[in-house]
């Protein structure tokens, strides 16, 4: 008898015990780590290098625009002159 009480549960059963804790804060992990996971790899995220911001070659978030398009842009506007677009442009290049 002492054997068949031992296996089936009783009355003064007093709940599931402290590890249920664990649950709330397994499941908050998981949506952690799928927002993570979705904000690195989704169309605006960086990859999985450690820059921030939109990968490399994409212009997001209002990032700098390229020098050379810049100078094109400007002298296609008429701001600058032939000569100084060319000098201008040869600097950037020897740099670049």
């Amino acid at each position: 008898m002492s054997l068949l009480t031992a296996l089936v549960p009783t009355a003064d059963w007093s709940g599931p015990g402290w590890w249920v804790v664990f649950f709330p804060i397994g499941w908050f992990a998981l949506f952690f780590l799928i927002f993570f996971v979705f904000r690195r790899l989704g169309p605006w995220g960086c990859g999985w290098g450690l820059a921030y911001g939109p990968r490399y070659g994409r212009r997001g978030w209002g990032g700098a625009a390229d020098p050379l398009d810049v100078l094109d842009r400007r002298f296609a506007e008429g701001d600058i002159d032939a000569e100084e677009y060319r000098s201008r442009r040869a600097t950037l290049e020897r740099e670049g």
